[in-house]
């Protein structure tokens, strides 16, 4: 088999939770906090990326606990990559949508009035470093396998369009709860499993779709809400070398 053929994945995790005690920042994801900052840290927050190449094409995807992407963000990572051979083509940078994470990298007007102003140093942190977990897991890859299953998963998650949701369980219709055929929501559970030539595991990439929600608008501290926790427990379940990547929606 020609070289180039060869499947070649690495994976990274860069942590990229500021200090509330260094410098004060918002957090994003709730317009009830009132622009209040971050009071302190729950669970840290990472970027956590995969990087590959098959039949000569270099790929790359990054999981990062935001609560979203802005399009100058992505342009800022982009930019810092562009050396290592990544652009918008190759490159796929997603947010897990945590309402608990820090915010103040959109600039954007309509952002800055609900959940508070632009701060420079927190657009430069996050972007340098989205980019650094790009290319640690590009420098780290090597001879790969992938491994798929799915499955659906009642009763995990449920319509917005549902009345329960936006008006309470009072004004939920009882004989079909939780999630009406009219409000139907999508149950599937993705997940692929990167291993080594060895079969030994290197990554996994979790897709599922769910509101991370968890943490109320009371909470004050940084946190990587419910796919922080599910990252974190197939790493300490396969092991430190293995790096898990959320994908939402």
């Amino acid at each position: 088999m020609n070289a180039n053929n060869k499947l070649l994945i690495g994976t990274a995790k860069v942590d990229i939770t500021p200090d509330p005690g260094e410098r004060e920042f918002l957090l994003n994801g709730y317009t009830d906090r009132n622009k209040k900052p971050a009071t302190g840290v729950l669970d840290r927050v990472y970027a956590r990326a995969v990087a590959g190449s098959a039949h000569g094409r270099l790929f790359g995807l990054v999981s990062v606990d935001l609560c979203w992407i802005s399009n100058e963000l992505r342009e800022a990572v982009l930019s810092r990559l562009k050396a290592h051979g990544f652009d918008g083509h190759n490159l796929m940078i997603a947010a897990t949508h945590t309402h608990s994470s820090f915010g103040g990298y959109d600039r954007s007007f309509i952002v800055q009035r609900l959940f508070g102003k632009f701060n420079e140093w927190i657009f430069e942190h996050a972007a340098s470093r989205i980019a650094q977990a790009v290319i640690e897991a590009k420098s780290r890859m090597r001879p790969a396998r992938l491994e798929i299953a799915l499955k659906r998963l009642k009763g995990m998650n449920r319509s917005r369009l549902d009345p329960a949701f936006v008006f309470g369980a009072d004004e939920a219709e009882p004989s079909v709860q939780p999630n009406p055929e009219k409000y139907p929501v999508d149950e599937r559970l993705t997940v692929i499993r990167i291993t080594d030539a060895d079969a030994t595991s290197t990554g996994v990439i979790v897709h599922f779709t769910a509101h991370p929600t968890i943490l109320s608008p009371k909470n004050m501290k940084v946190s990587a809400d419910f796919p922080g926790v599910v990252c974190s427990r197939i790493e300490e379940t396969l092991g430190d070398d293995v790096i898990a990547l959320y994908l939402n929606g």
